[in-house]
């Protein structure tokens, strides 16, 4: 069998972000530890480093085939107009037919940079989220909601994407396409919010970077952290985007520091690299406003010796998130016995990820942060235990070897692709 697997993510902002995560922790599987005969056939853009090549691989049969990355095709155009075009080529414009028939099925991981849409190749798509079609105001703003915080340029281009996002929903619906949820919270989005079948869906969930089994801290890598005690900080590692609620985890921090609680709050991820980096309005004003800013870190980018130092020391990891499609940032502090709070919100895989007594899960707010912060505070040592013991045995359930095969065997069932 031929299995394509467009890995153009890693090439663009995916590869720091949980999707990058995914496709390498699956990339290094089948490297290293796919044993059949099998030909795995991976998509790239020809003008760009090619993925493969920083991975160790054993001598399975691989094929690469090269895509046209379209950015590069109109650089003189203003920035906003080059992108525009970007995005309704990749969109719009199926992969060549010539090129998507290399392959028996074509896995997925973003259905913005196009699909194949000749029936004769089987498409399936790996389901993150539907959060754009969940918070449609907030991320698929149309050109009046754009106008109140863009200029009409960027305004436009919003409106654009918008447009391109739901068409290519659409498309998805429309071809029956078989789809890889990596949560039930998730796979129900996909029913609800886009309707799809659900007999078209699978869930097969994510592992752990940071697992022990998979990674082994590196001192020299965590310099730059270890200055920073145990118990004496709250952390978040993420995103700044809009349902993050930052600001939220900000209003609760300067309650507690009012209240005469000792502690920093770190910020990591690559969007806080600097004050400028943070795109979301309310967050960033969150910030620079705060009473206490200098005890606000912005840590930008970390590796997973840094991480794993961090959840190892933080005196909880908060992650005020609204929404999320799994929530790799919880698995992966509730395996370092790191106290987790989380947001309860809607279609948010939070409580099904952490697991029974995983989380602290509150109402979405930061007066319950607040709230459950000082309940982190107020534990006994017995209670620590506990939690950490329930915390712990809750997160082998999830593992990049079941990730990988579980999703190279819905590749091959004949009668999940229909």
């Amino acid at each position: 069998m031929r299995i394509g697997i467009d890995i153009r993510p890693l090439q663009g902002h995916h590869r720091v972000r949980g999707i990058g995560m995914h496709i390498k922790a699956l990339l290094t599987w089948i490297l290293t530890q796919e044993k059949s005969d099998d030909t795995f056939v991976f998509y790239v853009y020809k003008q760009l480093p090619n993925p493969i090549d920083s991975l160790p691989h054993t001598n399975i049969n691989i094929e690469i085939v090269y895509l046209s990355d379209y950015r590069n095709n109109v650089p003189l155009l203003p920035t906003i107009v080059s992108a525009s075009i970007a995005y309704f080529r990749r969109v719009l414009s199926p992969i060549p037919s010539r090129l998507a028939r290399k392959s028996d099925v074509f896995l997925a991981f973003d259905f913005m940079l196009g699909m194949p849409r000749q029936k004769d190749v089987k498409y399936v798509l790996v389901g993150y989220d539907l959060i754009q079609i969940l918070y449609e105001r907030n991320y698929l703003p149309d050109f009046k909601t754009s106008r109140r915080t863009m200029n009409i340029r960027m305004s436009a281009f919003s409106s654009l994407v918008a447009f391109l996002y739901k068409r290519a929903l659409k498309i998805i619906v429309k071809n029956n396409t078989r789809i890889l949820s990596i949560s039930d919270n998730s796979k129900n989005q996909f029913v609800d919010l886009a309707g799809i079948n659900e007999n078209y869906i699978r869930t097969v969930y994510l592992g752990n970077p940071i697992s022990d089994s998979h990674f082994v801290a590196n001192k020299d890598d965590m310099i730059r952290v270890e200055q920073y005690k145990k118990d004496s900080f709250l952390l978040f590692i993420g995103g700044a985007d809009w349902r993050r609620k930052i600001d939220d985890l900000v209003a609760a921090f300067n309650m507690l520091k009012a209240r005469g609680h000792d502690i920093k709050l770190i910020l990591a991820g690559f969007d806080f690299q600097s004050i400028d980096t943070i795109t979301t309005v309310a967050s960033k004003l969150a910030i620079i406003n705060s009473s206490y800013s200098n005890d606000i870190v912005l840590l930008g980018y970390i590796n997973d010796s840094e991480k794993k130092y961090l959840y190892e020391n933080a005196l909880s990891f908060v992650y005020p998130s609204l929404c999320e499609g799994f929530g790799l940032p919880i698995l992966e502090a509730v395996q370092e016995h790191c106290p987790v709070i989380a947001y309860n919100g809607p279609y948010s895989s939070m409580a099904e990820v952490s697991g029974k007594g995983g989380a602290i899960i509150i109402e979405s707010n930061h007066i319950a942060i607040y709230k459950a912060v000082v309940s982190v505070i107020d534990m006994t040592e017995k209670e620590k235990h506990n939690h950490a013991i329930g915390a712990e045995k809750n997160s082998r359930r999830f593992s990049w070897d079941d990730c990988a095969q579980d999703t190279i065997t819905a590749l091959k069932d004949t009668r999940f692709l229909g």
